[in-house]
């Protein structure tokens, strides 16, 4: 049982907040003109109203969420990315803490990661490592290369403030097997080891 001029829910929806806000307004000229019985249905519908279109703000604000969901549902679904983005927040604060203070040297870094990546192409191998700045590093991985048959062709490294990025292109000598696992642990463990 509507009131003239009154819309349902279904008939509704929200595009931003100045449909929301030009319909609440509408919706209070109508309750100063109806009875108390009617205020109360009047309001009613308003919450309802409001509530579906803060749901549906809500519902846009969350990635992934499915299209049929009930409010509940919704609500969890926020609650649980919060959470998420709560906890994404405090290991990139982590980190940024850890990094400053290896910047400023007041830590060395001693966990630090270390990518090695060998590919074969034929007699051919292409290895990339991305570590840690040490000294005389360099002349350890070539050592290490030339354990495993492999001459370098040539190399290419680029630097950053702690971090070293080497690109190697070497070629095998006839008597060695191809194993890019082998090499690659060997060469992860040589960097463990040089440090």
């Amino acid at each position: 049982m509507h009131s003239k001029g009154q819309d349902t829910e279904a008939d509704l929806d929200f595009q931003d907040s100045d449909d929301l806000q030009e319909i609440v307004w509408r919706d209070v000229d109508q309750m100063n003109k109806v009875t108390t019985r009617e205020n109360q249905l009047v309001a009613e519908q308003l919450r309802r109203k409001r509530m579906k279109y803060l749901c549906t703000q809500l519902k846009s604000l969350l990635p992934a969420t499915p299209s049929k969901i009930d409010r509940c549902g919704l609500y969890e679904e926020a609650i649980n990315y919060i959470r998420k983005l709560e906890e994404d927040l405090r290991q990139l604060q982590r980190k940024r803490d850890h990094l400053l203070e290896i910047q400023s040297g007041k830590i060395a870094n001693e966990n630090i990661e270390h990518k090695v990546t060998v590919e074969i192409y034929d007699r051919e191998a292409i290895i990339s490592i991305t570590s840690q700045r040490r000294p005389r590093y360099m002349w350890r991985i070539l050592e290490e290369l030339k354990k495993h048959g492999l001459d370098v062709e040539t190399s290419q490294f680029f630097t950053g403030e702690s971090f070293v990025l080497l690109y190697f292109h070497a070629n095998f000598k006839d008597d060695i097997s191809l194993d890019p696992v082998q090499i690659r642990s060997s060469l992860e463990c040589k960097l463990k080891l040089t440090y």
